[in-house]
């Protein structure tokens, strides 16, 4: 049984699955069958065990994807070289050290990277990083505490050094707080965040599950963002919702908002629910998924 698996496509006919312990390298022909295959492990994790996944991300136009489990990033590059795969491991890196689950959420816009997650103090906290894809090599560069509490989040770059995050907020997280984060670098080398709060969407009642996706890494001038999220109400259902960043006042302004309580998979149960994702595609386009316990 594959746990916690993640697709993630390095080409037309190549992607790979990411989950518990391993990764799956798959080569698909001109008719979309299976023509080769390549299972191989993941480096274990902390005193010899099978490593978590927590999350996966593609390293735009490479072959270097980024594996989040055990508190730990692990570039991978992968290749295909007809016929057989090849493939490489950097060096685990620590991003934070914790007996809890962190819930990471990641992005990555060049070789910056940006994980968003729960601290030991139940704080939401964002650390960024730079990748190296030909060393393979990752490099931890800033730390900073977004808010005191736990909370349901995510992050996506939206243009480069500019970050977006949403965090549902209050005890009841009956209100998503939007952020931005403006990246810079000083003659030194050395990084920093500066985070800005911006525009709340005000929900009726607290929120379960919530993601936010950009077309930032299909085309550098949109500055369009989704946010969609499911409430512990099911018949609110999913509901999408249009912002987007605007450059001169450093703000988001909010757009339209969609629910689909009226449609075909109306009426989620939450307790049911177990995952939800959004995948952002080109031409403006997006999908959003979600998944239930049987």
């Amino acid at each position: 049984m594959m746990v916690d698996s993640q697709a993630i496509s390095l080409a037309s006919d190549i992607f790979v699955v990411v989950y518990h312990g391993h990764v799956a390298a798959i080569k698909l022909g001109a008719h979309d069958q299976v023509i080769e295959e390549k299972l191989f492990e993941l480096p274990t994790g902390q005193i010899g065990k099978q490593r978590d996944v927590d999350c996966a991300i593609r390293v735009p136009n490479t072959n270097v994807i980024l594996v989040l489990g055990n508190m730990e990033v692990i570039p991978v590059h992968i290749e295909y070289n007809n016929p057989g795969f090849y493939y490489e491991y950097g060096d685990p890196t620590l991003y934070y050290f914790s007996p809890l689950d962190l819930r990471p959420s990641i992005t990555v816009d060049g070789n910056r990277f940006a994980i968003l997650f729960t601290d030991n103090d139940y704080f939401t906290r964002l650390m960024t990083g730079t990748i190296d894809v030909e060393s393979l090599t990752v490099t931890m560069t800033t730390d900073n505490i977004v808010i005191e509490e736990q909370t349901v989040y995510s992050i996506s770059y939206i243009q480069h050094s500019v970050l977006g995050l949403v965090y549902a907020v209050n005890m009841n997280g009956t209100f998503i707080q939007s952020a931005l984060g403006f990246e810079s670098v000083d003659e030194t080398g050395k990084y920093s965040i500066t985070l800005k709060e911006t525009s709340e969407i005000e929900c009726l009642h607290s929120i379960s599950f919530l993601e936010m996706g950009s077309w930032g890494r299909f085309d550098k001038g949109n500055s369009n963002v989704i946010v969609t999220f499911i409430t512990d109400d099911e018949s609110d259902g999913l509901i999408i919702r249009h912002m987007r960043y605007e450059k001169v006042t450093q703000s988001f302004l909010l757009g339209p908002r969609m629910n689909n309580k009226n449609s075909g998979v109306s009426d989620i149960d939450t307790h049911g629910v177990h995952h939800l994702s959004i995948l952002m595609m080109e031409n403006n386009k997006f999908m959003v998924g979600k998944t239930e316990k049987n």
